[in-house]
């Protein structure tokens, strides 16, 4: 009998081993003291919020006389200047996987300064306004380092740019004759199709870091967070389309139509984007 209970109590023992060294590791690390590391899944949703300095460039401002009382001529551009501006804006996007994300972003650009002249046979006219707008994109990018620290990416969108001027003036520059006199006109709307191309990286601020959340028993449990913080910093390069002025009326009744061709903007852009699953 004595070697019969040895033996049932030691089969006893065993087993217990056993089934504690299973339940270690079906959940990763000891029942007591040690911590078990469960990983989060990755984060699919971010938020991201911008500051952009553009650089503008313009093709012409251009100005057609509409023929009311001169006979209709079409001014050739001389030259052309736009200052330079801001551009602040948000969004909200989604990681797709395999190093692909994609965001809509909703941006206002401040107002900035336009002025430019154009040559006729006989004289030359200048315009003087302002421009800013609403731009709104659906852009997508590819990340070549996805988790790493440093991620340089590239990216295009497309979208639309609502622009909008301000007052203006018109006046002439050059040989305009008797009664071809200034004008100013009112501001106007334009919406355009916007295409943007970018380039840049993305530095993380934090993330991925070990969150205490309880143990089983007596050890904490780990669960990485899955959520970072990225410093976003790059160029973006933006078509913004023609930009209907206004309509400018001279002294003399004369009508002049006043516009904006090929607006572009070089950007220098920086901002945050959050991890958020």
């Amino acid at each position: 009998m004595a070697l019969t209970r040895t033996i049932c109590l030691s089969a006893a023992v065993l087993l217990g081993s056993s089934l504690t060294a299973a339940a270690a590791d079906l959940y990763g690390g000891g029942m007591k003291d040690e911590a078990v590391v469960m990983a989060a899944p990755s984060p699919s949703v971010y938020f991201r919020v911008d500051g952009a300095w553009a650089f503008y460039d313009i093709g012409d401002v251009s100005i057609v006389d509409q023929g009311i009382v001169n006979p209709p001529t079409t001014f050739s551009a001389n030259t052309s200047d736009i200052d330079n501006g801001w551009s602040v804006g948000g969004g909200v996007g989604m990681y797709f996987g395999s190093g692909f994300r994609g965001d809509l972003t909703l941006e206002y650009r401040t107002s900035t300064d336009v002025s430019g002249t154009a040559d006729a046979i006989c004289c030359t006219v200048g315009s003087t306004t302002d421009v800013d707008g609403v731009v709104g994109l659906a852009n997508l990018y590819y990340d070549f380092n996805r988790g790493g620290r440093f991620v340089p990416y590239i990216g295009a969108g497309i979208g639309f740019a609502h622009l909008e001027t301000g007052g203006g003036t018109l006046g002439c520059v050059v040989g305009c004759g008797v009664n071809f006199g200034d004008a100013t006109y009112n501001g106007s709307s334009t919406t355009n199709f916007a295409v943007a191309g970018m380039a840049g990286i993305s530095v993380k601020l934090r993330g991925g870091e070990p969150v205490y959340a309880g143990g089983i028993k007596d050890g904490p449990v780990m669960v990485d967070s899955g959520r970072g913080l990225y410093l976003d910093l790059g160029y973006r390069f933006l078509y913004l389309g023609d930009v209907a002025v206004a309509d400018a009326v001279q002294t003399n009744g004369n009508v002049l139509e006043v516009g904006l061709d090929n607006l572009n903007a070089h950007e220098f852009r920086f901002g945050l984007r959050y991890d958020f699953r």
